[in-house]
């Protein structure tokens, strides 16, 4: 039988539709957002790790443990609403929307001292931790398809790694040097705005 002798293969199958990878890294929207993800991941690890001290510190240690109670949880919520809401809508608008979250929460809980206050900032926190997470991999499938996208992806992911890796340390120098937690998480929602920045200056999402 000649097929059996010679077995189809995929050689003339149509190549995967997509990018491919020199053009997807060397491209505009690809370096600033990972620049952006860098920041807003650095923001949003290192304001993580430092949370609870800062709340324990300005109320008591059980209004901290709430208060990441109230992060996770939301985290949570925000990530199935997030899920519906990106099917549906802009992606680039939505990671916007929920950065700018981001720099809310942690500008209104630096200089926060009520406990209702502390709680709100902390669920906010919350919706855009869950998101921001998600956010990534779906922008780089939406902007350069499915050709090279591990490769891609990988490369943007090991980016922000070095901000999720310098997030706690950055914050931690921050506090030391200007002496209190304000000034970490004023930083941290400085980085979080300036994420916001280069990821709107990467311009709309390619279309691949």
């Amino acid at each position: 039988d000649g097929d059996a002798m010679h077995p189809h293969t995929d050689s003339n199958a149509a190549p995967r539709p997509g990018t491919p990878y020199a053009a997807a890294i060397a491209s505009r929207f690809f370096r600033l957002t990972a620049a952006a993800y860098l920041l807003i991941m650095l923001a949003q690890v290192g304001a993580f790790a430092h949370l609870f001290n800062l709340i324990a510190t300005r109320a008591n240690a059980d209004t901290a443990a709430t208060a990441l109670i109230f992060l996770a949880s939301a985290s949570v919520i925000g990530r199935l609403a997030g899920g519906w809401i990106a099917s549906r809508f802009s992606l680039r608008r939505f990671t916007i929307v929920m950065m700018l979250g981001q720099v809310g929460a942690l500008y209104i809980v630096s200089p926060g001292n009520s406990t209702a206050t502390l709680l709100t900032s902390a669920s906010l926190f919350g919706v855009t931790v869950g998101n921001l997470l998600m956010m990534l991999p779906l922008l780089y499938a939406q902007a350069f398809g499915v050709r090279d996208y591990p490769r891609i992806y990988s490369l943007g992911y090991m980016i922000s790694t070095f901000g999720l890796a310098g997030g706690p340390i950055s914050l931690g120098f921050v506090h030391d040097f200007f002496g209190g937690d304000g000034s970490a998480f004023a930083f941290a929602a400085f980085a979080s705005l300036l994420s916001v920045v280069l990821f709107t200056a990467a311009g709309p999402v390619p279309n691949s």
